[in-house]
């Protein structure tokens, strides 16, 4: 970072925390953003990119948005599988002493995204984690942060019965462990699930987690709810009262139809142009988290 101004030092510090996500950097009343992210961000949101002073011989890549304008620049990220750091000035500028402090205070990824044009309120906006045992089992759990509902199961079997799993909740971002196995990450993006994060911590060191944790009893189930509470408690900084104690819940009380089937019967979306006027779809999405083994009876399930 030598050469660069003390305003850039300061981006390229809280840039390197934040590698995987564009860098909202609040100067004034602009979010601008710099280098590799000014560039992709002028292209995915049509904005003018410019250059910008920085203590080198080359103007460095440049281009901002009016804070007022944001909500609707991060949704359209948002909605393109991106993720947006929010980094606020966190100090008076009257009152510092050198450069003004600078904070990211909020992290926005397509399972965390609680409000916008993005969400839909017939359809539940999923993050989940997946935990590997080595013992051909997976940790599976799911929450919707505008719900507060969150649930947890055990997954004993093949990759591909997780990642039915996965396509039944249709998550929009899963969080893993960072030496999670590399071929199933590949896997997982060649699937469709493009926006994977990274979490390692899996102690629930949040003392409001024992709430959400009390139904729990195994320790496989903690584990892995524990990591996605952790990631959604580092990047959101924010009250995650509204979050609804853990249920547990067992695959095999469902009727089970993997992947290719309902892609095949278009349950859920067409195949030729994506388009959620599939067959059955309204009425797939009211139930799809209700229609358990009781439903059998009624000839009803497709989970």
């Amino acid at each position: 970072m030598a050469g660069y101004t003390p305003m850039i030092q300061q981006y390229l510090k809280i840039k390197a925390e934040y590698q995987d996500a564009f860098l909202f950097f609040r100067l004034g009343d602009f979010y601008e953003m710099f280098f590799d992210d000014a560039i992709s961000a002028s292209k995915e949101l049509e904005i003018t990119l410019t250059g910008r002073e920085g203590g080198t011989q080359e103007k460095i890549p440049m281009c901002g948005i009016p804070y007022h304008a944001a909500a609707n620049y991060i949704d359209v990220l948002i909605e393109r599988g991106y993720k947006v750091a929010i980094c606020e000035q966190v100090e008076d500028a009257k009152v510092a002493k050198g450069m003004v402090r600078r904070e990211v205070v909020q992290l926005i990824t397509p399972g965390t995204k609680m409000d916008g044009k993005g969400l839909d309120e017939k359809e539940n906006n999923y993050i989940a984690t997946v935990t590997d045992f080595h013992n051909q089992s997976f940790g599976f759990a799911y929450t919707d942060l505008s719900t507060g509902e969150s649930r947890t199961t055990v997954i004993e079997g093949r990759f591909d019965d997780l990642f039915n799993e996965l396509s039944t909740i249709g998550a929009k971002e899963v969080v893993i462990a960072s030496d999670f196995n590399s071929e199933w990450q590949k896997n997982m993006k060649d699937r469709g699930i493009a926006v994977l994060s990274f979490e390692d911590q899996i102690e629930d060191k949040e003392s409001s987690f024992e709430k959400l944790l009390t139904i729990l009893k195994d320790h496989q189930h903690r584990e892995t709810i524990a990591r996605l509470l952790n990631y959604l408690y580092r990047t959101q900084k924010r009250s995650l009262d509204h979050l609804q104690p853990v249920e547990p819940y067992e695959i095999n009380h469902y009727m089970k139809l993997d992947y290719y089937s309902k892609r095949n019967l278009e349950l859920t979306e067409t195949i030729r142009s994506k388009g959620k006027k599939a067959r059955f779809y309204g009425c797939w999405m009211k139930h799809k988290r209700r229609w358990g083994a009781d439903s059998l009876n009624n000839g009803l399930t497709v989970h």
